[in-house]
């Protein structure tokens, strides 16, 4: 009695750990390998491929895990509306630089894995990303009809949705290299 007790308590657990969550198909190509990135000790990530510079954590967590900050999962992380998303990155200053904004569409979806979901990115190089449903990360590009609306991606599967800029969403900073 008392091991079935633990075992489901165990089971519990992990199902509340959403960062276990991630599944990843093993019938397709690996869209996003480590190769493809050069984890910097400063928190950030270089994309080889476009140069781009991203921080590692959503925002609102920090840390080598981002197991520090709001809170120690995904969803601790910080949301905020469009505009809020767009003036907090200008205000940013992470790593010793002050260049961060927000990516646009196009930037942001080159960190999705097709191999993966929940989160559909690396996250061995992006911990704590949010994933399971209701996971839309803010891009700065604007939909033009109607003009109420933003591009953001999801990262539960990868796709990209529509907003209302007055909703909230998670946010990813990422700055060009030096």
């Amino acid at each position: 009695m008392c091991l079935a007790l633990m075992t489901m308590a165990s089971l519990l657990a992990l199902a509340q750990d959403r960062t276990l969550a991630q599944d990843c198909r093993q019938t397709l190509p690996v869209s996003a390998p480590d190769q493809r990135y050069t984890q910097n000790a400063d928190g950030t990530v270089t994309a080889r491929v476009t140069g781009l510079i991203w921080k590692q954590c959503p925002e609102g967590l920090s840390g080598a895990d981002c197991g520090a900050g709001n809170g120690q999962l995904p969803e601790d992380s910080t949301l905020l509306t469009w505009q809020a998303a767009l003036q907090h990155a200008a205000a940013a200053d992470f790593a010793g630089s002050r260049d961060w904004r927000l990516p646009d569409l196009k930037e942001l979806h080159s960190l999705i894995d097709l191999q993966c979901g929940t989160p559909a990115l690396n996250s061995h190089l992006f911990p704590k990303t949010p994933g399971l449903s209701a996971s839309e990360f803010w891009t700065s590009s604007p939909h033009p009809s109607p003009a109420t609306d933003a591009y953001a991606v999801d990262f539960s599967e990868g796709y990209v949705t529509i907003a209302p800029k007055e909703l909230t969403a998670y946010v990813r900073l990422v700055r060009d290299a030096d």
